[in-house]
C-alpha cells in the first residue's frame, strides 16, 4: 500500500472517529482477547481468535452449543433455531442477525451444519445457498486452561452482499473485535452472575 493511500485511510478512519486495530497480541488475564486476526482478500475474510474466559470449559461448550439460545451470546443475533438434532451427524441450526458497520447495516441469514466432534471441538459449515452467505466454515477449539477457558476460533467468510469499499472492510474487522469483546463479557455474566455489575 503507498504511503499517501495509507494517510488517506488514517484520516478517514480519524474523522469517523473509528480505531480499527484487529491484531491484538498480550499477556492473558481473565476474560481477555488474546489475538484476533481478521484478514480481507479477494472478498473473503479470514478470522483467527483466542480468546481466555474466566468460565469453567464445560459451562462454555453448552452454551456455545444451546442452539436455540445462541441470543444471549450476541446482541446481533436477533434469534436461533435447531433445525435438526444431530446425533452422529450434524445438526442444522438456523440463525438470524443484525448487523451495522458504521452507517452500514444488514440482515443476515444462515443455516449451518454444526458437528461436534468431541474433545470440545465444534465444526460449522454454512448450507450453500440457504442464506446471506456464500461459502462459510468455522473450527472451535475449546479447552481449559486452569479454571478457566481458553476458545480458539479459524473461519473463512465470503458474503453475498455489498460491503463499502476503501474503509468497509477495515471497519467490518473492527465490528468484529467489538463483538468478541462482548461475547466474552456475556459469557464471564452468565458463569459468574453473582460478580454482575
Amino acid at each position: 500500500m503507498g504511503r499517501s493511500r495509507y494517510h488517506i485511510i488514517l484520516i478517514a478512519a480519524w474523522l469517523s472517529g473509528t480505531l480499527f486495530l484487529v491484531d491484538t497480541r498480550g499477556e492473558a488475564r481473565a476474560g481477555e482477547l488474546i489475538e484476533a486476526l481478521a484478514i480481507h482478500k479477494n472478498g473473503h475474510y479470514d478470522f483467527t481468535i483466542i480468546m481466555l474466559v474466566d468460565a469453567p470449559r464445560d459451562f462454555i461448550y453448552r452454551l456455545l452449543t444451546d442452539y436455540d439460545n445462541l441470543t444471549q451470546l450476541s446482541p446481533n443475533i436477533v434469534s436461533s433455531h435447531l433445525l435438526k438434532s444431530g446425533n452422529d451427524e450434524h445438526s442444522l441450526v438456523e440463525i438470524n442477525s443484525y448487523h451495522c458497520i458504521a452507517w452500514f447495516c444488514r440482515r443476515m441469514h444462515q443455516i449451518q451444519k454444526v458437528q461436534e466432534l468431541g474433545n470440545g471441538i465444534l465444526r460449522t459449515t454454512d448450507v450453500p445457498q440457504k442464506g446471506h452467505v456464500l461459502a462459510a466454515n468455522s473450527l472451535w477449539r475449546i479447552h481449559r486452561q486452569g479454571d478457566k477457558t481458553r476458545i480458539e476460533y479459524q473461519s473463512t467468510l465470503q458474503i453475498d452482499f455489498w460491503v463499502p469499499p476503501l474503509l468497509g472492510p477495515m471497519l467490518l474487522k473492527n465490528k468484529f473485535r467489538s463483538s468478541l469483546i462482548d461475547t466474552i463479557n456475556r459469557l464471564e455474566t452468565m458463569a459468574n452472575p453473582d460478580q454482575a455489575d
